[in-house]
């Protein structure tokens, strides 16, 4: 009777451990979802140094030479995004002027003495090369290099651009009054350190 006793313990004992071994567990899955944002972005143009525009007091306000020395203009993006064109502001001077040539721009003397003589008339002229003083031949009192950009819609106002990334420009001038001019000629243009301030805005996506 004892050894019959053992023998259904042990019993019990084996089955229960073989329950247990057979038992299944839940299993579920989820998604992790991965994800990063890239934007566009460029910084504002950035000139390498002054436009400095020469002026020759024995030549004509409408035949000055324009400068030897383009200005390179630089943006730089990230995000590769295509930087379409460049638009050139009228300048900060071209409302204070009373009777503007439209088509122009104008610099402000330093010693300024609240008449139309502290201002003096220069043309912009841009190009994505550095051939703006080379490409087009002589400059002369009715021939422009190309490139010129003016104030107003009834001229070129913008530059082309087609860049990705890093994209670069050139600007030049040169002094010129044309219609408006209220110097009798450039030998009485008064002394003084003549500035403007030209915005330039870029378009890019």
């Amino acid at each position: 009777m004892t050894l019959n006793k053992r023998l259904l313990t042990s019993a019990i004992v084996i089955a229960a451990f073989g329950a247990a071994g057979t038992a299944s567990a839940a299993v579920q899955s989820g998604n992790l979802e991965v994800t990063t944002t890239i934007t566009a972005a460029c910084s504002v143009p950035s000139p390498a140094g002054t436009l400095d525009l020469p002026f020759q007091n024995n030549v004509g306000l409408d035949a000055q030479a324009i400068s030897g020395t383009a200005i390179k203009v630089t943006v730089n993006c990230t995000g590769s995004p295509t930087v379409s064109k460049v638009a050139f502001g009228p300048g900060v001077n071209q409302g204070s002027v009373a009777s503007p040539d439209t088509a122009i721009r104008y610099m402000i003397t330093d010693v300024p003495l609240n008449e139309e003589t502290d201002f003096l008339g220069y043309k912009l002229f841009a190009s994505v090369a550095n051939d703006i003083t080379g490409s087009e031949g002589l400059i002369t009192a009715t021939t422009d290099p190309k490139g010129w950009v003016g104030v107003t819609t009834a001229n070129s106002t913008e530059l082309g651009l087609d860049g990705t990334g890093t994209t670069e420009y050139y600007v030049n001038g040169k002094i010129y009054e044309g219609a408006r001019s209220v110097h009798a000629s450039a030998s009485e243009v008064p002394a003084g350190i003549y500035k403007d301030t030209v915005v330039m805005t870029v378009t890019y996506g």
